[in-house]
C-alpha cells in the first residue's frame, strides 16, 4: 500500500462517523446537481438491483419492495432524456425494443432488401443494343427500389461494372444478335442493398426535429451553410450551435439517433445477405 493510501486511511479513521456521513452526502449532493439525469437513472437502476435483492431476504415486505422497484422502473423508463455517452447502455437496461421510428425505418429498408436480392441475376442484350444503353436502362428500371439517379456518371459506373461480369465485351459495340448476359451477381447485389439504405435513413434535419429544433432554425443555419464559401463550409451541427440555433445536447442526440438509425440498418442488411 503507498504512503498516500495510508495516510487517506489514517485520517479517515480520525474522523468519527458523522464527520464522514456528512462528507459523503455532500459529494452525492454535489454528484446530483451536476448530472441530475444520469443520477437520477442510476438511482432507478440501484432500486430495481435492490429491490431484487431484497426480496430474497425480506419475504414479508413484498408490498414496500414491489412499490420500490416500480419506482426504479419508472425513472429508467426515461431513457430518451439520458446524456448520450449513457442511453445505448440504459435502453438495454430498461427495455430490449428499438424505438418506434428506427424499427420502421428497419421494416421499409428490409423490404427493398428483398426486392433487391429477387432482382435477376441474367438478361438479353437485344439485338441494336449496347451494353451502354442497356446499362442505362437497367438503372431507370432499378432506381424505382434503389433509388439510383439516372445520370453520366451513374451510367458510366454501371456499365464498367457489367462489362466486369461479361468478360470480352465492349461499352458501344452494338450487339448482333439475342445475346444472354450476367446482370447481377452476390456481391452486386449486396452492393446495393447497401446503396439503398440512404432512401431510409432521413436527414438530419427530421432528427433535429424530434429533439426541439424548428424548422425555421434549420433553415437558417443551411442558409448560413449555402452562404459560405466551399472550402471553408461547415457542417449544418457546427453551424447550429455557433449560431446559438440549437444547443449542443440537441445537435449530439440528433446525431446519435441519426447513427443508431443506421447501424440498424445494418443489421437488418446482414439479415438479408449473411
Amino acid at each position: 500500500m503507498s504512503d498516500r493510501n495510508l495516510d487517506n486511511e489514517s485520517k479517515s479513521k480520525d474522523k468519527n462517523p458523522g464527520e464522514s456521513s456528512n462528507s459523503l452526502l455532500s459529494d452525492a449532493y454535489d454528484l446530483v446537481q451536476e448530472h441530475p439525469l444520469a443520477s437520477g437513472v442510476a438511482a432507478g437502476a440501484a432500486l430495481i438491483a435492490g429491490a431484487y435483492l431484497m426480496r430474497g431476504r425480506f419475504s414479508g415486505q413484498g408490498r414496500l419492495l414491489g412499490e420500490v422497484e416500480n419506482a426504479g422502473k419508472e425513472i429508467v423508463k426515461h431513457v430518451d432524456e439520458i446524456p448520450d455517452v449513457l442511453r445505448p447502455g440504459l435502453r438495454s437496461l430498461s427495455t430490449k425494443e428499438v424505438p418506434a421510428v428506427i424499427a420502421r425505418a428497419g421494416d421499409d429498408y428490409l423490404v427493398t432488401l428483398n426486392n433487391v436480392k429477387g432482382m435477376s441475376r441474367s438478361a438479353t442484350l437485344e439485338p441494336g443494343e449496347t451494353m451502354q444503353s442497356f446499362a442505362q436502362d437497367l438503372l431507370k428500371r432499378r432506381s424505382g427500389i434503389t433509388g439510383e439517379f439516372v445520370n453520366e456518371k451513374n451510367i458510366g459506373e454501371e456499365t464498367t461494372r457489367l462489362l466486369g461480369l461479361n468478360k470480352g465485351m465492349s461499352a458501344d459495340k452494338i450487339a448482333a444478335r439475342a445475346q444472354e448476359i450476367i446482370v447481377h451477381d452476390d456481391a452486386s447485389l449486396r452492393a446495393l442493398g447497401e446503396k439503398a439504405q440512404f432512401k431510409h435513413v432521413p436527414q438530419l434535419g427530421q432528427f433535429l426535429k424530434q429533439f426541439g429544433v424548428t424548422e425555421e432554425q434549420i433553415q437558417t443555419a443551411f442558409n448560413i451553410q449555402k452562404a459560405q464559401a466551399p472550402a471553408e463550409r461547415q457542417l449544418l451541427g457546427q453551424i447550429l450551435k455557433d449560431n446559438k440555433l440549437a444547443s449542443n445536447e440537441q445537435v449530439e442526440s440528433a446525431f446519435t439517433q441519426q447513427n443508431e438509425m443506421k447501424a440498424y440498418l445494418r443489421q437488418v442488411l446482414e439479415t438479408v445477405f449473411k
